[in-house]
């Protein structure tokens, strides 16, 4: 089964840093649960990630995936820059059962597409424990 997953404030924490010649340098880091449970998600489904960044930034997006990747030993099938468009017409192109997002304006076209909304720090699932409960 594939699941798709947002990248900003939902897997990461983010931080824009601007260097003297005025190249964006980003930093981030892992959020907790994330951490704990993306591990145990990838062994039952398949992830995409699916951001809302612009194309221009997929060498620094996909940098960013290859950190995640080795750094908690999974692996995304694919990722998907959607320019701030809403994300379910693309996470049901790639058949997945839930997208998970911090930003419910971004995934709420997703019932429309066969995809189950899951809106991280929503009313329901208020950290990754509650997302894993509920699909696991």
């Amino acid at each position: 089964m594939n699941i798709a997953i947002d990248l900003d404030e939902t897997i990461i924490n983010t931080k824009l840093k601007y260097s003297i010649n005025n190249d964006n340098k980003e930093d981030f880091n892992i959020k907790r649960g994330a951490k704990k449970y993306l591990p145990l998600i990838a062994k039952k489904y398949t992830l995409h990630l699916i951001t809302s960044r612009n194309i221009r930034d997929y060498s620094n997006v996909e940098h960013i995936i290859k950190r995640i990747e080795g750094s908690l030993n999974i692996q995304f099938k694919s990722i998907t820059l959607t320019s701030g468009n809403p994300k379910g017409t693309y996470a049901g192109n790639l058949n997945c059962k839930y997208i998970i997002d911090n930003t419910y304006k971004k995934i709420s076209n997703s019932l429309k597409y066969g995809v189950i909304p899951i809106h991280l720090n929503g009313k329901r699932f208020k950290c990754w424990r509650d997302i894993y409960d509920y699909i696991i």
